[in-house]
């Protein structure tokens, strides 16, 4: 793809995500390439459980020009047609699994609901740092049982799923060293590196579907006609 054609896919796309995803926000302000165009509705701690909550007092919620607002409110408000979505590692320090992936799959209903015809990527949970301490149900062993279970989740929905996990992995299912920078989950400025190489590889996949299924739909209208 060109550097056109990738802008222009992720400029309509928005990135929604915990702390992690904040990491990458602030990343690709920095640059001049396809992500500086990327538009972000992050925060620190953030989870589907939250998203949840009303917009009140303390909890936490996404921040759009300069206001709280629940992610399937601002959603429609940044206007994009595609949504890349990081959600659950604060959900698995305090819920089980299947509550977990439960909240998670009331918060894309609200945004399909509220942005119809939007298209929802799901991003994989990332691992954590060896020998890290383990809050809750975050550990890596359910970190692999949870992404396993939101990749069902899309393929059930028909939902795209990108894999962020594994390529910053060290290959025995834990966060390669160097590319943690708390010695604990959050993630150096060489990871979000890694995740740009990844995501031009899903853009070109993407777009390459969408090509072939409108292929089959001519060839189908024109088979169609002949009869």
């Amino acid at each position: 793809m060109t550097e056109a054609e990738l802008a222009e896919y992720y400029d309509e796309s928005v990135f929604i995500g915990d702390s992690i995803m904040q990491g990458f926000r602030n990343y690709c302000a920095k640059l001049e390439n396809f992500v500086h165009g990327i538009d972000f509705l992050a925060a620190t701690s953030y989870s589907a459980g939250n998203a949840l909550r009303p917009v009140a007092g303390k909890n936490v919620h996404p921040m759009y020009r300069g206001k709280k607002y629940r992610v399937w409110e601002a959603v429609p408000m940044v206007g994009s047609k595609r949504a890349f979505i990081l959600l659950g590692m604060n959900d698995l320090i305090v819920t089980g699994l299947e509550d977990s992936r439960d909240a998670y799959k009331q918060v894309i209903d609200k945004i399909v609901e509220k942005s119809p015809g939007i298209e929802i990527h799901i991003i994989s949970v990332t691992y954590t740092l060896k020998d890290s301490k383990i809050k809750g149900a975050l550990c890596n062993a359910n970190i692999d049982m949870y992404n396993a279970m939101l990749q069902e989740m899309a393929v059930e929905n028909g939902w795209g799923y990108i894999d962020l996990c594994t390529p910053i992995s060290d290959g025995a299912g834990n966060l390669k060293r160097e590319y943690c920078s708390d010695g604990y989950v959050h993630l150096t400025s060489a990871t979000y590196t890694v995740w740009e190489e990844e995501l031009i590889q899903y853009a070109e996949k993407q777009l390459s579907k969408e090509l072939t299924n409108t292929e089959t739909l001519i060839k189908e209208a024109g088979g169609m006609e002949e009869k």
